[in-house]
């Protein structure tokens, strides 16, 4: 499958061959300069995505290493992000860059190694994306029967990605919402982002067209759907975006949004779409050249200087909560169970008032502390509350409203009863499926 905006995004920590410190502060040649730009420029020509662009951008590179824009520039890093710069102000494309990136130079002469073939290259960087456990960082089962993907880059190589791919989706089959968490994500393979997409989806579908300025040729391209057994098209999704989201992160974000209907939650995406390859032009530097663009289905356009919009925007940091906020309320309204009704309302209650500015301080919570009848206590650490009962689930109390707190994320709830001259007497704790509250009152 060749999805529409697939993406093979320069991911630094994968590429950077040597210290990032290696060769910084060493003086730039004039000769080294001319042949970058060059060099640089020749592949703008022939490659760059936007056909009628590259001479422009050639054009701009080669003025100004004649005008002498370049000559005040000593460091390789302080040139790299120069030329990036200008490359910029004429075409701003968030992935077009001139990156200083040195080899590691051998102490002594040794024999040139012999490139790897392409099984080889595989081989090598999925020993290292293995420890990183090829991007997926945490699959969770949140409360209301929620699911939670955190996923960190899309890997470059199926044949050994797809056993965890297909184990974490493996995990949502249950789920009746599922919240992908992309505020990390910092781009990869479209083949994995095509891969993901596929499980939310039961027919093949077009998404759009993808330009390929290498073979100078346009193509359709589609997300195929995974075998059905495999399939989530019946889930509720919610997409986490940042600032930070890049690249095949966004291209994942932006088909689940206009294809699957997906609520995309927190910051406006970095606005990096056109995918391209890395090439060494020196010892010192790489350059990250786009080589397609695509046109989706639905928007006849692209994410390129805009970022995927969202439907709900907040901090980076809330969007998570947000975001069951929202699963929680949609499902609420399926629900026809008046007792499942009445649990999800406790979730919603918890994390709507789960805020450090409606936290309470250590002195009026010390009221609360002591020992309740059945083996109950309350307890204060830290300037928190903690509540724990024999065979009862325990954990740090939230403060709900006056005299009622919540634990384990709004299943159980704790009130505590004050006597006619206002000291707290008793707590009753309700568990969210229950009706009835057992009751403690607390020791003299």
């Amino acid at each position: 499958m060749k999805p529409v905006f697939s993406c093979l995004i320069w991911m630094i920590t994968f590429l950077i061959t040597a210290p990032y410190g290696l060769g910084q502060n060493q003086s730039l040649s004039a000769e080294i300069k001319k042949q970058t730009i060059d060099d640089l420029s020749t592949l703008l020509i022939e490659r760059y995505a936007y056909k009628e662009v590259g001479p422009k951008l050639q054009q701009l590179l080669q003025q100004n290493l004649k005008a002498g824009r370049y000559e005040a520039y000593h460091s390789p890093l302080e040139f790299s992000l120069a030329v990036t710069r200008d490359l910029r102000s004429l075409q701003p494309d968030r992935h077009l860059a001139l990156n200083f990136n040195p080899q590691i130079q051998a102490t002594k002469p040794t024999t040139p190694p012999q490139p790897l073939t392409p099984e080889e290259r595989a081989k090598q960087a999925s020993a290292f994306n293995r420890q990183m456990n090829y991007g997926f960082k945490s699959v969770q089962f949140l409360n209301g029967n929620i699911g939670y993907l955190k996923l960190d880059y899309f890997d470059s190589y199926l044949e050994y990605s797809r056993p965890v791919a297909d184990a974490a989706m493996a995990f949502f089959k249950n789920s009746d919402a599922l919240i992908i968490d992309l505020r990390e994500n910092g781009g990869g393979s479209g083949e994995m982002v095509g891969y993901i997409a596929g499980f939310f989806f039961k027919d093949r579908t077009l998404t759009g067209t993808s330009y390929n300025r290498l073979t100078d040729s346009t193509e359709e391209s589609f997300v195929t759907p995974q075998p059905a057994d495999k399939q989530l098209t019946n889930i509720d999704l919610y997409i986490l975006t940042s600032k930070v989201t890049v690249s095949a992160a966004e291209a994942l974000a932006y088909n689940l949004k206009y294809l699957k209907q997906a609520e995309v939650i927190g910051e406006t995406s970095a606005g990096a779409a056109n995918p391209g390859r890395v090439t060494r032009l020196n010892h010192l530097f790489t350059a990250f050249i786009p080589n397609r663009h695509g046109m989706h289905i639905v928007t006849g356009k692209n994410w390129e200087g805009t970022g995927v919009p969202v439907d709900i925007a907040c901090p980076a940091e809330d969007a998570l909560r947000i975001a069951r906020l929202e699963a929680l309320k949609k499902l609420r309204q399926k629900a026809t169970d008046p007792l499942q009704q009445k649990k999800i309302s406790h979730y919603i209650t918890y994390l709507e008032k789960i805020k450090p500015e409606t936290e309470l301080p250590a002195k009026a919570l010390r009221q609360y502390v002591g020992e309740y009848q059945g083996g109950r206590t309350i307890t204060l650490k830290d300037g928190k509350l903690y509540y724990a009962g024999s065979a009862e689930a325990g954990g740090q109390l939230y403060f709900i409203s006056t005299d009622v707190f919540m634990l384990s994320e709004g299943d159980v709830t704790i009130t505590f009863k004050r006597d006619t001259q206002n000291r707290v007497i008793e707590l009753s704790s309700r568990w969210s499926l229950t009706g009835a509250a057992a009751v403690a009152g607390k020791a003299k």
